[in-house]
């Protein structure tokens, strides 16, 4: 239920900007001159708004170096001597490591695969402000706005079939 009211709510505020920039043709020269050299916009309410390539970028890297360090700790654990005192689980096995570079890897595989709507869903919507959509709009791709569509249409239509089924249940039901 949440997934279609974001998108629809986000894909409203995108085509505002859309409608907002196409009809501005005025620049001024300071805004024409100044540059950024990241992807994010400064909101309304202070806050800053990452694009979604940013958000991805920093969910991979993340997710690599945590893998990086996890092997570095399961080649450790494989070359080191230290042993465990009688009666002493050691915590620290090889195989207890190697179930954490599996966990690790999979994680890094998760992040590379994060799409426009994962970003709506678990960075934008956890974003304080009203201005958030707003300012995410102008940084997205027309590819990426076509896969948030796209998404947005894959989520109604899984609604609307949800509640076909639940409208069978209860006429079902009532003539029970």
């Amino acid at each position: 239920m949440l997934l279609p009211r974001l998108l629809f709510l986000f894909l409203i505020v995108f085509a505002e900007t859309i409608f907002a920039n196409s009809t501005s043709e005025v620049v001024t020269s300071s805004a024409a001159n100044s540059s950024t050299s990241t992807n994010h916009a400064l909101g309304v309410s202070g806050t800053i708004v990452k694009s979604f390539s940013e958000w991805k970028h920093e969910k991979v890297q993340a997710a690599r170096e945590e893998l990086i360090e996890s092997k570095a700790r399961a080649a450790y654990s494989v070359t080191s001597k230290v042993t465990a005192l009688p009666g002493v689980r050691n915590t620290n096995s090889t195989a207890d490591r190697y179930k954490e570079v599996t966990q690790k890897e999979f994680n890094l595989d998760v992040a590379e695969a994060l799409s426009t709507t994962d970003y709506l869903v678990l960075y934008l919507s956890a974003q304080p402000g009203n201005e958030k959509f707003k300012e995410a709009a102008s940084q997205l791709s027309h590819e990426e706005t076509a896969k948030i569509i796209e998404a947005y249409l894959k989520a109604l239509q899984i609604h609307q079939e949800e509640e076909k089924q639940t409208s069978r249940r209860s006429s079902t039901a009532d003539l029970l």
